[in-house]
């Protein structure tokens, strides 16, 4: 990435290819952002965003648009499945590193937002739940996709936020549950969801609600190394066995 300029100018960018002695593109782009992972550039001109490869053809370099520069911003979701989110105008969306629109750009945010009360299960990226459900929020209300782009939850849902994060008022030795993973017995995947009065309930990363929202608190406790989920209603003295909980709700 070489830039070019002075100080009456502003720099304008472009990519080199050094073995060829030759350029890549023009000196034209207001900004580049190369993407070591996923092997793209993410470029920026006149406002706009957004992402080209570069492959080798005979040793000869060349820039391929893969996105083209219609975007507000972009940034790289997950670089495993080469997915970018991406904002037009106020609204923010996901796409496929080929363009392919995996959610439509009509959301207030992609993620659950902040992860930090679920760090201790491990969960690193906040757009991304199982490796394969996209959460997203539209005026307070949220909803999910899955990555081939099918709606697995309508953002128009009854859910007004994922994840439960106050084990700690419950019991000192508690902790938050974002999600639940298939070893902790229950026989699916769950993510917990909150819903407008304030309950918690769960649902399967299928979009099927396997425990209804009726819970003050889902949380885990950890000893000698074996985790146990928890479901506690504030009527209740006594915590439930999440897994006594569905066999309840199923019957």
């Amino acid at each position: 990435i070489v830039s070019k300029g002075s100080q009456s100018q502003k720099s304008l960018y472009g990519i080199y290819s050094m073995s060829s002695a030759s350029n890549v593109t023009d000196m034209r782009f207001d900004s580049i952002e190369y993407l070591q992972n996923v092997n793209k550039y993410v470029v920026s001109a006149d406002g706009k965003y957004g992402i080209l490869e570069v492959n080798e053809n005979k040793g000869k370099y060349i820039a391929r648009e893969v996105i083209p520069l219609e975007y507000d911003s972009i940034s790289l979701l997950d670089a495993e499945e080469g997915l970018f989110i991406i904002k037009k105008l106020d609204n923010y969306g996901v796409i496929r590193e080929d363009g392919a629109t995996i959610v439509p750009a009509e959301f207030t945010q992609i993620g659950v937002g902040d992860i930090s009360p679920y760090i201790k299960q491990g969960i690193t990226n906040p757009y991304l739940l199982f490796g394969k459900c996209i959460p997203v929020e539209k005026n307070g209300k949220y909803g999910m996709y899955n990555i081939e782009g099918d709606k697995i939850v309508d953002a128009n849902s009854n859910y007004i936020g994922f994840g439960c994060s106050n084990a700690e008022t419950i019991v000192a030795s508690g902790g938050n549950v974002l999600i639940i993973p298939e070893e902790a017995g229950l026989g699916f995947e769950g993510i917990v969801v909150r819903v407008a009065t304030g309950r918690y309930g769960i649902l399967s990363s299928t979009g099927a609600m396997k425990i209804t929202a009726i819970y003050d608190s889902i949380y885990t406790v950890t000893k000698d190394t074996i985790t146990t989920y928890y479901a506690k209603r504030a009527t209740s003295a006594e915590p439930e066995l999440l897994k006594n909980t569905l066999d309840a709700f199923t019957r």
